[in-house]
């Protein structure tokens, strides 16, 4: 009788040992976020980050209902010219493409010229075939003609004229009705040089607003 309530003794315990799992462990804390990245070279106009104007926060949408959506949340850059004197903002989205032929052959009146394109367009192979950003041109005006008489002899610029001022300067807006975008153009007249401006960027009226002359 001992021995059988020994052997019953030893089947219950062996039976309780199976019932005992082994401990699970919760997995690991995964590896820390990235490091944000750099910010592009330049002079950071903007102190609010993820700012869509120039030194401003952006604006917050309307309470429910869909909203188109808008430019990308940027910094913002200056560019400043002394030579030819006028300065302007840009997002740091936006890089400044190197000349790789003489603007004289381009048109003889070309004197300088500032053209920005999106980041990973301008690091492609045909970063020189498109069409860039934003642009800013400068021409002689040897004979001091008034900006609509100077427009007037470029056949090529001939359109719908409209006053506009950009930058505190009296200029033009010249529309080519036949031509696909780049189809706008503004013609400004400055310190015997005439600018033309050219946007085709979701920030054109940040940077055409920011665009000033005295460098």
């Amino acid at each position: 009788m001992t021995r059988y309530l020994v052997l019953l003794s030893c089947i219950l315990l062996m039976l309780a040992a199976g019932c005992v799992g082994t401990p699970e462990y919760l997995p690991g804390a995964g590896p820390p976020a990235g490091q944000p990245t750099d910010t592009p070279g330049g002079v950071l106009i903007g102190d609010t980050p993820g700012s869509t104007e120039p030194g401003t926060a952006p604006a917050g949408g309307p309470a429910g209902g869909t909203t188109m959506p808008g430019p990308a949340p940027v910094q913002w850059l200056a560019y400043r010219d002394e030579r030819f004197g006028f300065s302007f903002q840009y997002p740091d989205n936006y890089v400044i493409l190197e000349e790789v032929e003489l603007l004289s052959q381009i048109d003889p009146n070309l004197l300088h010229r500032v053209r920005l394109l999106e980041k990973q367009l301008a690091e492609s192979e045909t970063a020189q075939l498109q069409p860039p950003n934003f642009s800013v041109e400068v021409f002689s005006n040897p004979s001091g003609l008034p900006l609509r008489q100077w427009i007037e002899s470029h056949a090529a610029l001939q359109g719908e004229q409209t006053d506009e001022t950009i930058g505190g300067a009296q200029c033009v807006r010249v529309t080519l009705t036949t031509l696909m975008a780049p189809n706008e153009f503004h013609f400004c007249a400055h310190s015997g040089y005439v600018y033309r401006l050219i946007a085709l960027t979701p920030y054109q009226e940040q940077m055409l607003a920011s665009f000033r002359f005295g460098g």
